[in-house]
């Protein structure tokens, strides 16, 4: 493993307008992705996953959201830091994203052919003729069928699942060392989410990039990244080795969501229906977190000081796991 991560993020905040206040949706967020490594980020919705991702690479609506504090290293520069045309150098190029809906990251009125070789126009200086063409084989690459027809549609001719295939095909034309994927399967049905999941797969492999992924589902972390990070009311409140957390989650808020997952041995109803275990309660309103532990009032082992305090993110004795919990279980 490289002694220096690909991304370093440390101590991130990220605040939103609120009236007149600046509130943290995102607060004292750090992790390491590693070269050629994948992160799976996971919560639930609100908890700041889409944000922090957004952050990485600044696409913030400014001054209303905005990084307020912390460093973003990524190949050896601050992206927190940077100025704008900085940043261009990196959108895209260095650091790609594939978000969340393709049908609203697509321009309606370009084709997807147009819109695939975008990046290498403003990035390796090809013309439109040699853009197109290498977008058609970037549409192949991806598993698009006639991809030198489908290159001349438009994307109300695509569906949903070959609209993302684009999405992906567009963010690698560059050959980007990170992938930012922020919930690339939420709007699939489940045949298409696992052939999006094993291309992403396939192609980090072969690319050799790493992989931050934006998920609410843990399933999805365990069949794809190396690493996880459990999100919560805007702070990582657990991070370890996918296999070490899903073989012993030492946060409360974790293994509620491992519990609330469907597997072929939980207990069933009457109709014989399987019965999923739910968290109690719900995630806290930006700028409504208690005083303490935000997950406190959700969980069944908080204690008094965990309303009062709130817990740093310490290592356990392996070096590799860490929680933000006063009473790890």
């Amino acid at each position: 493993m490289n002694a220096t991560p690909l991304l370093s993020v440390r101590r991130l905040v990220t605040t939103v307008r609120l009236g007149s206040k600046d509130v943290p949706a995102v607060n004292d967020v750090s992790f390491d992705l590693q070269a050629g490594q994948a992160l799976g980020l996971v919560g639930e919705s609100g908890c700041g996953k889409s944000l922090t991702a957004m952050s990485l690479l600044r696409l913030l609506a400014a001054p209303r959201v905005r990084v307020a504090s912390g460093e973003i290293w990524f190949e050896g520069r601050d992206l927190a830091q940077a100025p704008e045309p900085e940043l261009r150098q990196v959108r895209g190029r260095r650091m790609a994203m594939v978000f969340q809906e393709p049908s609203a990251a697509l321009n309606p009125v370009v084709t997807i052919g147009d819109q695939v070789g975008e990046p290498l126009r403003v990035h390796a200086g090809l013309s439109k003729k040699q853009a197109f063409a290498a977008a058609v084989e970037l549409l192949e690459q991806v598993g698009i069928p006639a991809p030198a027809e489908r290159a001349r549609a438009y994307p109300h001719q695509f569906s949903g699942g070959m609209k993302q295939r684009a999405m992906i095909a567009m963010a690698l034309a560059c050959r980007p060392t990170l992938l930012v994927a922020d919930e690339p399967t939420t709007a699939l049905d489940v045949t298409v989410q696992a052939q999006i999941l094993e291309l992403l797969g396939r192609l980090r492999r072969e690319l050799g990039m790493a992989l931050l992924l934006i998920t609410h589902d843990l399933g999805v972390v365990a069949e794809t990244c190396d690493d996880v990070a459990v999100m919560y009311a805007g702070r990582i409140v657990e991070a370890a080795p996918v296999k070490q957390l899903f073989a012993q989650a030492r946060h409360p808020y974790t293994a509620g969501l491992l519990s609330a997952m469907r597997t072929l041995d939980a207990p069933s109803k009457g109709d014989g229906r399987k019965r999923l275990q739910e968290i109690p309660g719900t995630v806290p309103a930006l700028g409504r977190a208690p005083a303490g532990c935000a997950f406190a009032d959700r969980c069944g082992h908080a204690a008094a000081d965990c309303r009062q305090t709130i817990p740093s993110f310490d290592p356990l004795p392996d070096g590799r796991h860490h929680v933000r919990c006063l009473h790890p279980i």
